[in-house]
């Protein structure tokens, strides 16, 4: 569902996409707020972080979750997005009801938009060098299962750039998904940082978020740390098994 927010007065009016109960973004329609950046994807959000502290110029971005197209407008004049989506409904409205793939790509920047499952996909395909990959697949709460296994990550470090990012976007109100993100972190020898972004009454187009983002940089993690302002004592005691594709569980990562 596309649901229209707001009045007439200029820069209060605003769609939302909404699949079951999940927001998958929003945007402004004024034409002078409508490339700022919304909901879970803000500057100081994880991947906003990761992105926006690449340290190439000209940036490689993947994501799989198209939602509104938002994270497209990070993209600037000689960056390519790349993005996975299963749903080719999802990708019509992005690209017709929200702008912002479309202004990403008047702002210079190539986005392309494969359909289909994104692990499927990727598997498929020839190495793509991102300098962040961000994994953003949202279904009613759950980020689904096979996207956070061993044999997953194997797939996401053959496409990641040799200091490229995973952001692991897992803001859920029943699922505690920070173990099994950091079980994959240790498997793989990557450096993590949990980043959590609360909303605020002066913004209250960012909302709350936790992302995970995990690289084989050491430096640029604990640059996105200091960053962040996370407090590096602060972890989950929670112990979970390493997921694979023949074993996972969501019993011990449920909020009860």
């Amino acid at each position: 569902s596309v649901i229209a927010y707001g009045d007439d007065t200029p820069g209060s009016r605003y769609l939302l996409l909404q699949h079951g109960r999940i927001t998958h973004g929003f945007q402004f329609t004024d034409p002078d707020q409508r490339r700022r950046l919304t909901t879970y994807y803000g500057q100081k959000s994880g991947v906003g972080l990761a992105i926006l502290n690449s340290p190439r110029k000209e940036k490689r971005i993947g994501v799989v979750g198209l939602g509104t197209g938002t994270l497209a407008a990070y993209g600037q004049k000689g960056d390519y997005v790349r993005i996975y989506e299963i749903n080719s409904e999802v990708k019509r409205l992005a690209t017709s009801r929200f702008t912002f793939v479309n202004d990403a790509i008047t702002n210079g920047a190539k986005v392309d938009i494969i359909l289909g499952d994104a692990r499927l996909s990727m598997e498929r395909e020839e190495p793509q060098h991102l300098d962040v990959l961000a994994l953003d697949a949202f279904s009613s709460d759950a980020i689904p299962i096979h996207l956070l296994t061993k044999e997953a990550m194997q797939n996401y470090q053959k496409h990641l750039a040799p200091d490229g990012v995973l952001a692991v976007h897992i803001s859920n109100r029943y699922l505690d998904l920070e173990p099994v993100v950091e079980n994959l972190a240790k498997e793989f020898g990557y450096a993590s940082v949990t980043v959590e972004d609360s909303e605020s009454d002066d913004e209250w187009w960012i909302y709350t978020s936790t992302w995970v983002l995990l690289s084989k940089s050491t430096p640029l993690i604990d640059a996105l740390r200091d960053l962040s302002k996370t407090d590096p004592e602060k972890k989950k005691a929670t112990v979970v098994p390493l997921w694979t594709d023949d074993y996972a569980s969501l019993l011990p990562i449920m909020s009860w």
